[in-house]
This record gives structure tokens, sequence and C-alpha cells, in this order.
């Protein structure tokens, strides 16, 4: 064979070598480029959709933050300032979705983004009737109950659904990944199986064309048997060499497209990122820059490559520290930001200033150390911290210089947890410190009114509130000195740090009470002078049916007077008609007078004439019980401004008193059945006063009940024939006498009632 044909069998061979190579090749980078691009779209587009869901459930959060801040202000302008703002964010929420729902690919995603625009709806329902009736028809306590028991319980579900939707997404990109993994394995090991079958195919030919040619070489002269010997070896070195060549051709080959592959992988994540992704040699000189680096920095990618990253984005007051910290990360690649995330700032083309988050790692590309560094612009999330601040500030603000005292406790020891001034102020504890040692129960006294412990009412009281988020309701407290008063307390659910506990707002009541009280017996008093009224005008007419035949028996008497002798025994018998018909007569004035409401104001009045008065209409019943009426009352006493007829009033129930005791006590005729009426002047502070004092020696007050005769319908005798409402009612027309109603006793010894009033000089409050 000619030298000329071997060169053209082999130039064949190898040429088809070429071509099997060259096909294997490129049949493998256009499966793995295929794989690489489907994959990109498809996590391009699952990211794009929860980056669109993940901006619609920060937008939620700010104005759920809103709302609660509406709550909080009373500045109708910055109310409507954040109601704008909510507004923008929930149509900018609602564009959100649009935009989700355009590249929505599958059932399973329609159905769980109809799921989240299902839930959102009555959430942003219930939060509008929320502030319709907070700031419309200002009912506070209905809008919270609304924003308790509606909102937020929708808002759990919505954020609910949202999480599904987004959860879904993040599955649907593992799995993607997943199959692009599978699929890359696949291409790998069928690309393998190409590059084997050409070596193998290579090899055959190669075979087969030495073989031919030492089949053919063979039969050359026996003189050239040693130079065709030299000639085979050269030739068997050639093809094993080029064996090897091939071998490491094809290695090379996996291995440049294995790079090739994890550079465009690296490449196609970093163009989607949202972060800024750069890369630095050992020189500090920029060698990767993404797109969004370039958006976040102003800077493209051939403005930076090569150059010094640091002098191009570092502010000035950064540049001294890297430079020290620099040779030892070149050497080591350690640093002290490697490996950490890092708060600080950059300075884009524009020579603004931002706050970054950056995160920092090296990598060894070959002999030299290279830095990753991710950043992230943190502008927004500062302006959100800063408005979380001011707003715990605002909110700290109103806690503290609220008047009512409000503090926070969380289970399970229900201990408190924080107390603003008023609490400490309201309990009189030492301080904060101080008062969040204790719990509920420490600041009751052992029972309630109800007669329950204070400890197990107060459970049940945190339980209520904790299972219907909030509970309104009265509470008597006690104060750490140990006074006792009654308040009203509204305890409702928070969350604070995780954890879910109640905040409680008490007010003390006490000064409700007494208005509550006086206007009780203010309308327990008009209850009575109505009842008298009444009873007057009843009087009135059996009076005067009473005066005709009285005034008709002491004439009739007078003209029996005049007609018979003067020493006529019957004179007497006439005279005594006369006076006792004038005495029923002087009875019936005094009982109309005495029953009948009057509008006089208080005038100067003998306080004998009106114990006189007073007892022209009891001295009957008092003789009839045998009851001895000891009275001492000068008529040389100062004349008092008073009301005659409420004065009475008070007298006839203090004499009924006295009355009932001394026959409780001595049912019959006894020494001791003896009732004592005086009066005279008393000094007290400077002043003069008179004071009127009925005693009795029956069964006196037991002094448990000696603090409660003065309360309103308490009574200790029947109900069914008193009200209770005798004592309560002379002390109101005292004090509005400007006087002082009070009682002493000793049980089975005396009952000494007293009221002073004012003498004319004395001036009152």
């Amino acid at each position: 064979m000619k030298p000329r044909d071997i060169r053209f069998r082999l130039g064949a061979a190898f040429g088809l070598l070429v071509m099997v190579i060259v096909f294997v090749g490129w049949q493998g980078v256009s499966q793995l480029n295929r794989l690489h691009q489907q994959m990109q779209s498809i996590v391009e587009d699952k990211w794009v959709k929860v980056q669109l869901a993940a901006e619609a459930r920060y937008h939620t959060a700010l104005n759920n933050r809103i709302t609660m801040q509406v709550f909080l202000l009373e500045d109708r302008e910055e109310i409507n300032r954040l109601l704008a703002l909510r507004v923008q964010n929930s149509n900018r929420i609602t564009e959100l979705y649009r935009a989700i729902g355009r590249k929505l690919n599958s059932e399973r995603e329609k159905q769980l983004l109809a799921a989240v625009e299902a839930a959102r709806t009555p959430y942003v329902e219930s939060y509008k009737q929320a502030l319709v009736k907070l700031l419309d028809e200002r009912k506070r306590d209905e809008a919270h109950a609304i924003m308790v028991q509606a909102t937020l319980p929708r808002l759990v579900a919505y954020f609910a659904a949202s999480t599904d939707f987004v959860q879904h997404e993040n599955d649907e990109m593992n799995r993607v990944a997943r199959l692009a993994d599978r699929d890359f394995a696949a291409a790998q090991q069928q690309f393998l199986i190409w590059v084997i079958l050409a070596s193998l195919i290579t090899l055959a030919i190669a075979v087969f064309s030495t073989s031919r040619v030492t089949r053919e070489t063979s039969h050359r002269m026996e003189a050239e048997q040693s130079l065709q010997q030299a000639h085979d070896q050269l030739e068997q070195r050639v093809q094993e060499r080029t064996a090897e060549l091939s071998k490491e051709i094809a290695e090379r080959k996996l291995v440049e497209d294995a790079l090739r592959e994890s550079e465009e992988r690296f490449r196609g994540l970093s163009a989607g990122a949202q972060d800024a992704i750069l890369m630095i040699d050992h020189e500090g000189k920029t060698t990767f820059w993404n797109a969004a680096a370039k958006r976040l920095l102003g800077y493209s990618s051939a403005e930076v490559l090569g150059q010094n990253l640091h002098n191009l984005i570092a502010p000035a007051r950064f540049l001294s520290a890297h430079r020290k910290a620099f040779p030892k990360w070149c050497e080591t690649g350690e640093g002290g930001a490697v490996g950490k995330t890092l708060e600080l700032a950059a300075r884009r083309k524009d020579g603004s200033e931002f706050p970054m988050e950056l995160s920092l790692s090296c990598v060894r590309v070959g002999r030299y150390w290279a830095a990753i560094g991710i950043i992230r612009d943190i502008t927004e999330r500062k302006k959100v911290a800063e408005t979380m601040a001011k707003s715990e500030a605002k909110y700290r603000a109103l806690f503290e210089s609220s008047r009512d005292a409000i503090m926070t406790t969380f289970p399970p020891d229900w201990k408190f947890t924080s107390a603003n001034a008023a609490t400490i102020a309201l309990f009189r504890a030492k301080d904060e410190k101080q008062f969040i040692s204790l719990g509920p129960w420490d600041l009751s006294p052992e029972r309630q009114p109800d007669g329950d412990l204070s400890k197990d009412k107060a459970k049940r009281m945190l339980g209520t509130a904790m299972e219907q988020g909030s509970h309104f309701f009265e509470w008597v407290h006690q104060r750490l000195d140990g006074e006792v008063f009654p308040a009203t307390v509204l305890l409702t659910r928070v969350e604070l740090d995780g954890k879910t506990g109640l905040q409680a707002t008490i007010r003390d009541v006490t000064e409700l009470k007494r208005s509550e009280e006086k206007q009780r017996q203010l309308e327990l008093r008009l209850h009575e002078q109505q009842k008298m009224a009444a009873i007057g005008t009843l009087a009135g007419g059996v009076g005067h049916e009473i005066n005709n035949p009285i005034f008709g028996i002491m004439n009739y008497a007078q003209l029996i007077q005049d007609k018979l002798p003067t020493d006529s025994p019957l004179q007497k018998f006439a005279a005594a008609i006369g006076r006792e018909s004038n005495r029923v007569a002087r009875i019936v004035q005094q009982l109309i007078g005495f029953a009948q409401p009057k509008t006089e104001t208080h005038s100067p009045a003998r306080m004998a004439d009106i114990v006189n008065a007073v007892l022209l209409l009891v001295a009957s019943s008092f003789r009839n019980d045998q009851i001895t009426i000891q009275v001492d009352v000068p008529k040389n006493l100062p004349e008092v401004p008073c009301s005659e007829q409420q004065i009475q009033q008070v007298l006839m129930s203090l004499l009924t008193n006295a009355h009932e005791a001394s026959n409780a006590r001595y049912p019959g005729a006894d020494a001791n059945k003896v009732i004592a009426i005086n009066a005279r002047q008393v000094e007290k502070e400077g002043a003069k006063w008179l004071r009127v004092t009925v005693e009795d020696h029956g069964i006196g007050i037991p002094p448990e009940i000696a603090q409660q005769v003065f309360d309103p319908f308490f009574t200790s005798k029947d109900r069914s024939k008193h009200s209770g409402s005798g004592l309560s009612m002379s002390a109101a027309v005292i004090r509005d006498h400007g006087g002082h109603l009070a009682v002493e006793s000793q049980p089975e010894r005396y009952t000494r009632s007293y009221f002073d009033l004012p003498m004319p000089e004395t001036k009152t409050t």
C-alpha cells in the first residue's frame, strides 16, 4: 500500500472520529441548554408569583398596623392621612392579585388564589365596618369588638390562604428543580454513553486501519523488516497516544460542559435575583455584576467589571478599614465581615447613599481568594422599623398619659408585666417594680360583694376574656394600703412578643357610685314627697269633712254654756266639750299642714314650735303605749332658717324609731320607757349650731349594722311594713339644710339620735 493511501485512510478515519465527537457534543450541549432554558422559565414564573404574593402580604400587614393606629389616634387629620394610605395599599394589593391571576397556569393555582381572594373579602369588609363604627358612628367599643371578634380571625384566615398559595409555588419550584436535576443527570449519562460509543468506534476504526496497514506491509521486503518493525512500533505509539488524547479530549469536554452548565445556571439565577450579586478577585477588582446590582447601584457591567469595587460603591468613611483588612483577606480568605450579614451603607452612581444588608462569603479560585457579596436595599425596612418605633412611642405615650389604670398580665401565673403611672397612683404602689410582683387577686379583698372568693372569681374573669377576646365587668379592688374601692374593669386579649395575654383597663368609679347614690336619694325623696302629697290630699279632704261637725259641736257647746246659768253643774261639761272639740280641730289642721308638701323656702322658725307641732300628732299614740315624753326645748332659743315641714318630718322619723325601739324592749309599762327630746346651742369649729336630740332606752342598734343605718332601703324591721328609707331620707334633708345627722347607740341601753342645724351667723359649704 502506498503511503498516500495510508494517509487517506487514516485521515478518513480521524475525520469520521471528529464528526462523531462533534455530533455527540452538539447533541449533549443542545439537550442541556434546552433543559436549562425550560427550568429557568418555570422558576422565573414561579418566583415572580411568589414575590407578588409576598408584596401583597406586606401591604396587608401595613394596612393592619394602620387600622390599629387609627384606633389609638384622636387627630382626625392624621386619621384621614392613614386611611388614604390604607386605600392606596388596598388598591396595590388588588393590582398584585390581578397580576398573579394573569400568570396562573394550573387549576390548583387558580383554586388557591380564589381561596386567598375569598378570605380577603370578609376581612376587608369587617375592618371597614369597624372603621365606620369608630369614625362615623363614634362607637369605639363596638368597633373594638368587631376588630377582635371578626377582623382578627378573618385576617388569620386570609394569611393562612396566602401562605398556602406561596407554599404551593415553592413546592412547585422545588419539584421543577428535582425534575431538572433528574433530566440533567439523564442527559449527562446519555452524553457519557455517546462518548464511550464514539471512543469504541474510533478504537475500532484505528484497529481496523492498523490491521490493514500491518497486513499489507508484512509483504515488504525482508530487507525493510527492521525498518518496518520500527515503523510499526512508532505507529503503535501514535495510536496509543491518539487514544489517550481522545480520552483526555472527552474528559476535558465533560469538565468544560459541566463548568459551562454551572456558570449558565449561576448566571440565570443571579439574573433573576432581586438582590445585587457581585464578585471581586484578589486585587479587589469586580469580576461579576448581575442585573439587580445595576438597578440598585446605577452602574452597568461595562462600567464596573475590572474596576476596584470599594472605590466605586463604598462611602469614604469605610475605605480606611477596608484597606487595613484587605491584605489579610487576600492571604487567608478571612475577615471580620466574612460569613456574616451586616447592615452597612453603600453609595450609588449618583452619589446618594442608602442602607444595605451585606452577606459576604469567600471561595478559592485557583491560587487566589475571591469574594462573593449579596447586597439588599433595606431602605423600606428601615422606614417600616422607624414607623413602628414611632407607633410604639406614640402607644407608650398614650399608655403612660392615660388617666385610666392600664396594665398587662400573662398566663400561666397571671403576674402583671407592665403598668402605667395611673396604675401606680391608683393602687398606691411605690413603683412599677413593686406592682409587677403582684397578681389580680393581690389587689382585691378576700371576697367580692357576692360572696365569691376574689381569687377564684378573678380566674374566671381572666378565662372569659381569653376565650371571648374581651370582657367588661365591675369589681371591688383593694389598694396596697388596704383601702377598698369600686371599679370597672375591661380585659382585652393582646399578643406581645409572640405571647397571648390580657391588657386590663381599670377605672375607679367611687365618685360615680356616689353620684348614683345621690341620684337614688333624690329619687327616693321625690317618691316620698309624692306619697306625702297623696296623703296630704286625702288628709285635706278628710280634715274638711271632720272640721264641719267639729265646728258644729263647738258652737252647740258654746250655746249650751250661754243658756245655762253660771252656777249650773253642766257648765263644766259644756266647757270640756268645747276644749276637746277645739283640740281636735287643731290636730286636724296640724295633720293637714304636716302631710301637704309646701314650696316655701327656708325661713326663720322656732324649734319649740316645731317640736310642739310634732308632739300634737304623736302624743296620743305615746300615751296609749304608756311612753313618757320628756321635753326640754327652751322657748328663748334663737330662730333657725329652715323648712318647718321638712324638719317636722325628720323629728317625726326619729320619734317613730324611738317609739318602736321602746315598745320592742318594754311591751308594757316601765319606768325606763321614756323618750327625751331636748334642744340646745353647741359650738363646733368656731361656729354655732342648734342641736336637737331624741333619746330612748329601747333595744338599741347592734354594732354590726350601725354603719348601715343611713344606707337607702336598709332596715332591721319587717320590710312588709318599713321601706328602710327613714334615716337615709332624714340625713339627706339635714344635709340640704347644711347640717349633720348622727346616731349613737349601745344595745339594750340607749339610742341617741341628734341633728345639728347652722345658726344664722354660721357660714356653711
